[in-house]
């Protein structure tokens, strides 16, 4: 099936009710709305048609920050990032943060949580976090999301 010169897979394809993408499987890594967007790979719409996510088929920069291919990402409506896996070592307003970071920021492009691999267990604000598992933090640091 190929819609607004995009070739997608025929299973599990959605459309709003004017008939407009609302997301699809890609069948092949396609260019949208100017972001290589990965095949096999959900891609998903707001019923503006801007780009909402998508799996990235190569790093690229969206925004002045460097987003990892293979991880899906997310845009605010506006089209600015609004989370992502980082590709390379990226500072957010002095907090520098390293590669396979996810990120979650504001349309400015202003940090307001990521996340931290754990080398341990460790008592993180109070609660003991399992090092099995991402944490989550605020831009101020402190704690967003953990498992015990």
């Amino acid at each position: 099936m190929k819609v607004s010169g995009i070739r997608f897979e025929l299973a599990g394809a959605e459309f709003f009710p004017d008939g407009s993408v609302h997301d699809v499987e890609l069948a092949a890594d396609s260019i949208i709305q100017g972001l290589p967007c990965a095949q096999g790979r959900a891609v998903v719409f707001y019923p503006s048609g801007q780009l909402k996510l998508a799996g990235l088929s190569a790093s690229t920069t969206i925004g002045g920050i460097p987003c990892a291919a293979g991880h899906v990402f997310y845009l605010h409506e506006n089209g600015a990032l609004l989370n992502a896996g980082l590709s390379k070592l990226h500072s957010f307003d002095g907090k520098t943060l390293p590669a396979g970071s996810r990120v979650t920021v504001d349309p400015s492009g202003a940090l307001l949580e990521y996340s931290e691999r754990l080398k341990a267990d460790a008592v993180i604000d109070g609660f003991p976090c399992c090092s099995l598992f991402e944490v989550w933090r605020y831009d101020n640091g402190r704690l967003s999301r953990f498992v015990l």
